[in-house]
């Protein structure tokens, strides 16, 4: 899978190798001249379709820039819809967008309607293209003549996402193959047809959907796996005021330097918690000594609180959908207060070296929209030494509320990850952190992938209903391992 993560904590280490503590890393930035955005390039361009038609009623075909038909097939404008000939097997029709790319990140499936107006049963194989390469496909059933019918492509993986090992490990996002998807919704290229014999074909509409979520009962209640589990921490967010006993509102910002986090930004209110991003002059974790800026944000960590080692994580939580918004549910590694640092620092206690790990449960980019997400490891620094694995690509349904459950399970040489109850991601190696981790929701802005901020959408909320982790009887007594995990 292509390689376009640049992590969120890339100067982590760097600032805890250079830096005397965290504070001199919140310290001003230089000030630069405005920079002049470089012109538009058409292929970067994403465009969403108006209540999510492709093709259909209102939507204006233009069929220079739209229709390609090769291997002997013929296409033509019907009104709303598309007519095709096939004068072969293997002929070949593709519809592309007007101009760019397709973003169809607000659902996580596509309908498209057929019907066959020739005289020859049809088998109709449809595939979608992102970013040039092959994703999702489908062999419809036969198709009689005069027959309609509704195709529905899902974009997740038919297959979970697994992993390579560590040792097999040449690029970034290593995966096994036949699982996962590289399908990025957000990047729609075409949607190409062939079909198994000669005959015609008319498109009548092409839609992207949400599909509904399908959530087992036990969500939310106990682990998606059997054992002796005891529930650990457990937050609904009922009380009037953040429990400070569990967590802190205030911690780091290296990754985002264009806002600040502020407590007043953790909003509370009707057994929700509201990490909001908004436009609005302060100063990082409201200290006056710290740096400045126009954007503020809610933050919420447990370090020094609560860490755990191993156990399952879990969070209902719904996402924001303002321009640039990067909301995340992740673990570092807390080797505790007596890791050896200096005072003042905490490189070596929150350290993805020496058998710590960073698990990223849910991180999720603005441009992609609310239906997709990243699950991701790094570990052995954020510099030379730096590495991860993991998928952009994981799909999910939000539930009629707006919410998805992502959760992580985490035993000795597994992860596991989780969505609405289903396994969505998972990796399964030695490197697999044996160090004590603790819990941090952020909403920092960028990121990577074209995620820009342009200031649109604010005032906008991160909102967690619940946290909820467990620990497993076995592994509460478990010892670490007496040497380091192969790196």
């Amino acid at each position: 899978m292509k390689a376009v993560i640049v992590h969120k904590y890339l100067l982590v280490v760097m600032a805890a190798m250079f830096c005397n503590s965290a504070h001199s890393i919140a310290q001003e930035i230089p000030t630069k001249p405005p920079e002049t955005k470089p012109p538009i390039v058409e292929k970067t361009l994403r465009l969403k379709p108006k209540d999510g038609v492709l093709l259909g009623a209102n939507v204006t075909i233009d069929p220079a820039k739209q229709l390609d038909a090769k291997n002997g097939a013929t296409a033509s404008v019907d009104g709303a819809s598309i007519v095709i000939a096939f004068e072969q097997a293997g002929s070949k029709f593709t519809f592309r967008p007007v101009k760019g790319r397709w973003n169809l990140g607000e659902g996580n499936d596509v309908a498209i309607k057929l019907r066959n107006t020739g005289t020859n049963e049809l088998t109709p194989t449809i595939m979608l293209f992102s970013a040039q390469t092959p994703g999702p496909k489908i062999v419809a059933k036969p198709l009689a003549a005069g027959a309609e019918v509704e195709v529905v492509l899902p974009f997740a993986a038919s297959t979970p996402w697994k992993g390579v090992r560590a040792d097999q490990l040449k690029a970034n996002h290593g995966t096994v193959a036949g699982t996962g998807t590289n399908f990025a919704s957000d990047k729609t290229d075409a949607v190409e047809f062939t079909v198994d014999h000669p005959g015609k074909l008319q498109i009548e509409s092409i839609v992207v959907r949400r599909a509904p979520a399908e959530l087992p009962e036990w969500l939310g209640q106990r682990p998606p796996v059997e054992g002796d589990w005891k529930q650990t921490l457990s937050d609904d967010f009922d009380a009037p005021a953040i429990d400070l006993t569990k967590w802190n509102n205030f911690g780091p910002n290296y990754w985002d330097k264009v806002s600040h986090w502020s407590k007043d930004n953790d909003i509370l209110g009707g057994g929700l918690l509201r990490l909001r991003a908004e436009k609005k002059t302060g100063f990082q974790n409201d200290d006056p000594q710290q740096k400045k800026t126009d954007l503020v944000a809610g933050y919420l960590d447990t370090f020094g609180k609560f860490s755990q080692r191993y156990g399952y994580f879990e969070a209902r939580m719904k996402l924001p959908t303002a321009a640039g918004l990067w909301p995340a549910f992740w673990l570092m590694p807390d080797r505790g207060p007596n890791a050896g640092d200096a005072p003042g620092e905490n490189a070596k206690r929150r350290s993805t070296s020496d058998g710590g790990m960073e698990f990223d449960i849910m991180e999720n980019l603005a441009v992609w929209g609310t239906c997709r997400y990243n699950v991701a490891m790094h570990w052995d620094g954020y510099a030379k030494k730096h590495k991860m694995i993991g998928t952009e690509n994981v799909y999910v349904s939000p539930d009629k509320d707006g919410f998805i459950t992502s959760g992580l399970l985490w035993l000795p040489g597994q992860a596991v990850y989780y969505c609405n109850g289903q396994e969505v991601a998972r990796w399964e190696d030695p490197r697999i952190s044996a160090v004590p981790s603790y819990i941090i929701f952020t909403l920092p802005r960028g990121g990577w992938d074209g995620n820009d901020p342009d200031g649109t959408g604010l005032p906008d909320d991160f909102v967690i209903d619940y946290v909820r982790v467990w620990q497993r009887s076995d592994l509460a007594k478990a010892e670490p391992p007496t040497t380091q995990p192969a790196k």
